[in-house]
């Protein structure tokens, strides 16, 4: 397991090949934004070390909790640091958003099917 820590926000790149600017929603950074300034701690971000510029990261997962760290003026955010040994930072990153939407998707189940045939609703339409 990788221990969180901090590091300087100006040290972490969004590398636009992962991550498009287009895909920020800037409504979600400044609600982020406005929990910061209210206290609220936040998830780390997750990080892989720049492999063409040393001291810098480059952004794997968490682009609008990173964007309002920055709009606020923090100077650090916590990371955590991985080591994706050969995994493409794009499929890496990718298997995270899609994670995380299909976690926020409604439940579904296979077409024919209810729960009662399947034994179970998680994962499954009711």
């Amino acid at each position: 397991m990788n221990p969180e820590l901090p590091i300087p926000v100006s040290s972490i790149i969004l590398d636009e090949d992962i991550y498009p600017r287009k895909g920020i929603d800037h409504k979600r950074v400044a609600i982020f934004a406005e929990n910061i300034r209210d206290g609220i701690d936040f998830d780390p971000i997750e990080v892989e070390p720049c492999p063409d510029k040393p001291g810098f990261y480059r952004h794997l997962d968490g682009a609008h909790r990173w964007s309002a760290h920055k709009s606020t003026g923090m100077e650090e955010i916590k990371v955590i640091i991985k080591d994706l040994d050969g995994v493409d930072p794009l499929l890496y990153a990718a298997t995270k958003a899609i994670g995380r939407n299909i976690s926020h998707a409604p439940p579904w189940h296979p077409p024919g099917q209810d729960c009662k045939e399947i034994g179970t609703c998680q994962g499954g339409n009711p």
